[in-house]
C-alpha cells in the first residue's frame, strides 16, 4: 500500500506514453492541454488516415480556445470520413463561431435531413438559429434601399448577407450596384466576379476580373491577377463599362473595425494588423478589438504580442469575448518559454488502513527554448492522519514530510520521460527526527505508459486497456529502487450531454523492488471506477478501487501474506 501511494506520487505527473497517440490520450485523461496538442500533432503523421484521431484533436484543441485549428481538424476528419455526421456538425458551429456563417448553413440545411434524431434536431435549430436572422434582415435592407436607393453601402450588405443565404442572383444584383455607386471601391469587383464565377457566368467574371486589375488599388489588381492564373489580360480583353455620371456624394465613415474583421476573415493578416491596430486607438477598450488582434498576431506568429493582446482582452466586461480570450491566453502561454507554475494533490482512503493520505507537490519550473531539459523548484507534501498520533509503535505509513527540492526533467523522446530531483525534508511530526531517520532527500525516476481504446476525456464509448511500468528510486529511509506496473482493462462509457464520464475497469498491479522488503513486493487484483461529474473543475477526477492483496515475500511473524483493500481517491491538478 505504501508503494503503491509513494509511486502515484512521484511518478503520476511524469508519466509519457510509448507513442504519441497514447501520449495525447494520456495527457488529455490527466487534463495537461499543452502536451496533449503536442503529442497530437506528433501522432497525426503516423496516423494519416485515423478519422477518430483527427476528431480527438478538435476537441482538444477545443478545450484550449483555439477554433479555428480545431476547425480545420474537424474538416480533415469528415474529409477522411465523409459520413461522420458528428465532425460535420462540430465543423459547421466552428464555421459560424469563426465566421464562415455561409458554410456554417449549408451545413445545417444538409444535416437537417439526417437519419440520426439528435444530429437532425440540433442541425434543424442550429439551421433556423442561421437562417431567421439572415431573412430578417435581408427583408429590412430591402426596404431600406426602396426608401432610399442611392445607399451604395446599403447594397453592399444586401449582397452579403444575400450571399451568405445563397441567393446568389440578389447578390451579384446588389454588388454590381453597389460597384456602380461607388467604382472607387474596386475590391466589390472581387465580389461580384466570385459571385458570376458560381453562377457558371465565366465570362462576365472574367470581366470583373479584368475591371479590377486595371482601375483597382495594388492589393485589389494583384488579387485579380492572381484569380486570373496569374496572367496579365490581353489589351482586348472587355472590361465592365462604369457609368458616365459621377460617383456618388454620399460620404462613408471610414471603419477601421470592419474592414479589420474583413481582411482577417479573408486572411489578409497584415491588413487585419494595420486595420485594428487603428480600431484599437479609435477605441481601447473594445474587447472583441483586443481579442481579434490577439488572434491576428498569433496567427503572424507574433506571440509576444498575442499573449498581451489576449491578457486585455480577457480582463473585459464582455460576457462572450472575456472567456475565449481567457482560454486562448492560457493556451498560447502554456505553449512559451519561460516560467510556469503546476500543481496536483491526491487524497487517498484506505479501508485496509483505516487512515487517509494525502499527496501534493507544488511545482514551478523554467522551460528552456529548443532543450530537452527543464529545472524545476518544487514543494511536496506526503503524509496520512495515522503516523501523526501512533507515536507510541513507531509506525508509519507514510514519510509524513514536507519536501523542498530542486530538480531537472528531461524530455528524452515523446515516448519517455526522466527526472530526477535533490532536496531536505522536513516532518510534520516533530520527534521522527529521534529515530535517525535522515532530512536529505534524492529521489528520481523514469515512467513508461500505454493506452488503447477509449481513455477517460474521449467523447466516445468503448473498450480500452491502460498500462505503466515505473521505476523510482528513494535514496531516503531505504536507498531502495522500486519497479510498480499498474495494469487496467476496461470500458468507458460516452460522455453525457453535462460533461459527465465513467469508465469501470479491472486492476492488476505487481510491485517489486531491489532490497526485498516484504512492503515493497505484492500483486494486486479487483474492480475500480473513475467518474467525473457535473461541476468538477477541469483537472478533477474520482477513482474507487476495491483489491485483493498478496504478499510475494511475506514474512508471517510480522505482516498476513494477503489482503483486503478499498480506496477511494480524488486526483485534482492544475498548471498555469
Amino acid at each position: 500500500m505504501l508503494v503503491w501511494l509513494l509511486l502515484l506520487s512521484d511518478a503520476s505527473c511524469a508519466m509519457w506514453p510509448r507513442d504519441p497517440a497514447t501520449a495525447a490520450y494520456t495527457a488529455l485523461r490527466e487534463d495537461r492541454l499543452d502536451a496533449a496538442v503536442s503529442a497530437f500533432q506528433e501522432a497525426l503523421p503516423c496516423n494519416p488516415s485515423s478519422a477518430r484521431l483527427r476528431k480527438d484533436f478538435a476537441y482538444t484543441l477545443l478545450r484550449t480556445g483555439d477554433r479555428l485549428a480545431a476547425r480545420r481538424q474537424f474538416e480533415d476528419a469528415l474529409h477522411l470520413d465523409p459520413t461522420d455526421e458528428t465532425a460535420a456538425l462540430e465543423g459547421a458551429f466552428l464555421d459560424y463561431e469563426t465566421g464562415r456563417r455561409r458554410q456554417a448553413r449549408r451545413a445545417f440545411l444538409r444535416l437537417r435531413a439526417s437519419t440520426d434524431p439528435q444530429i437532425q434536431a440540433r442541425a434543424t435549430r442550429a439551421f433556423e438559429g442561421v437562417d431567421e436572422p439572415l431573412r430578417t434582415a435581408i427583408a429590412r435592407w430591402q426596404e431600406a434601399l426602396r426608401l432610399a436607393p442611392g445607399q451604395w453601402s446599403g447594397h453592399e450588405e444586401l449582397a452579403r448577407l444575400a450571399e451568405e443565404r445563397d441567393e446568389l442572383d440578389l447578390a451579384a444584383r446588389h454588388f454590381e450596384e453597389a460597384w456602380r455607386r461607388r467604382p472607387s471601391k474596386s475590391e466589390l469587383l472581387l465580389d461580384l466576379a466570385r459571385i458570376w464565377q458560381e453562377q457558371g457566368e465565366t465570362s462576365k467574371a472574367r470581366a470583373a476580373l479584368v475591371t479590377a486589375w486595371r482601375t483597382g488599388s495594388p492589393r485589389v489588381s494583384e488579387s485579380a491577377r492572381e484569380q486570373m492564373n496569374g496572367t496579365m489580360p490581353a489589351s482586348s480583353e472587355l472590361a465592365m463599362a462604369i457609368p458616365a455620371e459621377e460617383e456618388s456624394s454620399d460620404s462613408e465613415v471610414f471603419d477601421a473595425k470592419e474592414m479589420g474583421q474583413r481582411s482577417l476573415e479573408s486572411n489578409y493578416l497584415n491588413d487585419a494588423l494595420k486595420y485594428l491596430t487603428l480600431a484599437y486607438q479609435q477605441d481601447p477598450k473594445d474587447a472583441n478589438i483586443l481579442y481579434q488582434l490577439g488572434v491576428t498576431t498569433n496567427m503572424l506568429h507574433r506571440d509576444a504580442e498575442a499573449l498581451q493582446w489576449f491578457s486585455l482582452a480577457r480582463r473585459s466586461t464582455d460576457p462572450e469575448i472575456a472567456p475565449k480570450a481567457a482560454q486562448a491566453y492560457a493556451a498560447l502561454r502554456a505553449t512559451q518559454p519561460g516560467f510556469h507554475v503546476s500543481a496536483w494533490v491526491i487524497p487517498i482512503q484506505s479501508s485496509r488502513w483505516n487512515d487517509t493520505f494525502v499527496y501534493g507537490q507544488l511545482r514551478g519550473e523554467y522551460r528552456l527554448k529548443h532543450s530537452i531539459l527543464t529545472p524545476y523548484v518544487s514543494l511536496r507534501f506526503l503524509g496520512d492522519t495515522q503516523s501523526a498520533v501512533n507515536r507510541a509503535s513507531y509506525t508509519f505509513l507514510s514519510e509524513t514530510s514536507v519536501i523542498g527540492a530542486v530538480g531537472l526533467k528531461a524530455q528524452l523522446h515523446p515516448r519517455a520521460f526522466g527526472w530526477f530531483e535533490a532536496g531536505e525534508a522536513v516532518s510534520y511530526v516533530g520527534w521522527r527526527h529521534t529515530m535517525g531517520i535522515a532530512s536529505s532527500d534524492y529521489r528520481g525516476g523514469v515512467s513508461w505508459t500505454r493506452g488503447w481504446g477509449r481513455l477517460l476525456g474521449s467523447p466516445e464509448a468503448g473498450w480500452f486497456t491502460e498500462s505503466a511500468v515505473d521505476g523510482v528510486y528513494i535514496h531516503r529511509d531505504w536507498n531502495d529502487m522500486i519497479l510498480y506496473s499498474q495494469n487496467q482493462f476496461g470500458y468507458t462509457r460516452a460522455k453525457d450531454t453535462r460533461g459527465q464520464q465513467l469508465m469501470t475497469y479491472l486492476n492488476v498491479n505487481l510491485t517489486a523492488d531491489s532490497r526485498g522488503h516484504e512492503w515493497a513486493n505484492a500483486v494486486e487484483v479487483g474492480p475500480g471506477i473513475r467518474l467525473r461529474l457535473r461541476g468538477m473543475p477541469r483537472g478533477m477526477v474520482f477513482r474507487y478501487d476495491v483489491l485483493y492483496g498478496r504478499y510475494t515475500k511475506p514474512n508471517r511473524s510480522t505482516i498476513d501474506p494477503s489482503y483486503w483493500d478499498a480506496r477511494a481517491s480524488l486526483w485534482y491538478a492544475i498548471s498555469r
